[in-house]
């Protein structure tokens, strides 16, 4: 009985993980759980102190395949998480020009792995 119980906790432990990985992040998720709380959040992004202004209206058309104003990379290619430089901002790679970003605590791996996934599956605008 106590076989029976435990292979049941681990089936439906995995089924959970399968699904949480295979349905793609999407841009909305990417606005409301990253760019909206961490990035525009504190007027740092919000009024364009003279880098990426991120308002939630344009947001989209401001960051996919569009050329870094500081270093030359796009920061977000579809498909392509670790050549995008919003990816290597977010995650404090050594090639990022200033600081890792948001200055305050850094996103959580949950953020990131968002972030990631969005870019992975095609950084479409649903």
């Amino acid at each position: 009985m106590l076989l029976f119980l435990f292979n049941i906790g681990c089936g439906t432990k995995s089924n959970d993980t399968s699904i949480e990985n295979s349905t793609p992040a999407t841009f909305t998720q990417v606005e409301n759980d990253i760019l909206g709380v961490s990035c525009a959040f504190g007027a740092c992004h919000a009024a364009s102190a003279g880098g990426l202004l991120l308002d939630g209206e344009t947001d989209y058309e401001r960051l996919v395949n569009v050329e870094s104003i500081f270093v030359s990379a796009s920061l977000v290619v579809p498909n392509d998480p670790d050549a995008s430089y919003l990816v290597n901002k977010v995650e404090g790679s050594s090639n990022i020009v200033g600081d890792q970003m948001p200055s305050a605590d850094g996103l959580s791996p949950e953020q990131l792995q968002t972030l990631r996934s969005w870019i992975e599956n095609g950084a479409l605008n649903d």
